[in-house]
Formats: structure tokens, sequence, C-alpha cells
């Protein structure tokens, strides 16, 4: 009967080590858990912030070109308007100098306006 109960006695001990192993074994697997859980969250929110970071960079970059696209388009709408005076200025011009040269040769009278009264060929267009 005593062999019988030292062997239960080591049994038990053995039985309360392995206990304990598992017990550690558990509490190391849930604070392993925890650290994964918080290294996941720490990762997923670095991720967030340079995803975040990025857009921002790409909204100013779309902002920035969008209003170098207006201020080149102002500066294009003001050239074509530039032109388009010139051009006028120009055909006024031409149409003056039209004028002198049919002048001299009729001093008295527009002779064109006599044969063609609707032509607008030595007319000044109208800008």
């Amino acid at each position: 009967m005593a062999k019988k109960r030292i062997t239960l006695e080591s049994k038990r001990k053995a039985l309360d080590s392995f206990k304990t192993i598992l017990f550690l074994l558990r509490e190391n697997q849930v604070l392993r858990k925890d650290t994964f859980y918080q290294e996941i969250m720490a990762v997923t929110e670095r991720l967030y912030s340079l995803a975040d970071n990025t857009l921002e960079k790409t909204k100013l970059h779309v902002v920035t070109a969008s209003l170098e696209e207006e201020a080149l388009m102002e500066k294009l709408g003001n050239d074509i308007k530039q032109l388009t005076n010139r051009q006028c200025k120009l055909s006024e011009k031409a149409s003056d100098i039209e004028s002198e040269e049919v002048s001299s040769y009729l001093p008295l009278w527009n002779f064109f306006d006599i044969i063609f009264p609707d032509s607008t060929v030595f007319r000044t267009s109208e800008c």
C-alpha cells in the first residue's frame, strides 16, 4: 500500500507539473495572441496612415495640376483674344489700304458702290 501511495504521489506530482506546464502554455498562447493582435493593429494603422498620406498627396497633385491647367487655359484665351484683335486690326488696315487704292483711281465717287451697292468687298469688316 505504501508503494502504491508513493506511486500515486509521484504520478500526482507529475500530473501537477503537466497542469502547470499546460497552464503556462495557455498563458503564453494568450499573451502571444494579444501581442500578435497588437502587432496586426499597429501594421494596419501604419498601412492606413500610408494610404491616407498617399491619397492626400494625390489630391494635392490633382488640385495643383488643375490650377496649372486653368491658368494655361486662361492664358490661351487671352492669347486668342489678342490674335483676334490683331487680325481684326490688320484686316481693317488692309481694307483701308484697298479703299485708298480704289479712291486714288476714282477720286470723285466710289465706283464700286454704284455698280455693286450690296457688296462688302471694299468695306471694313466689323470685328
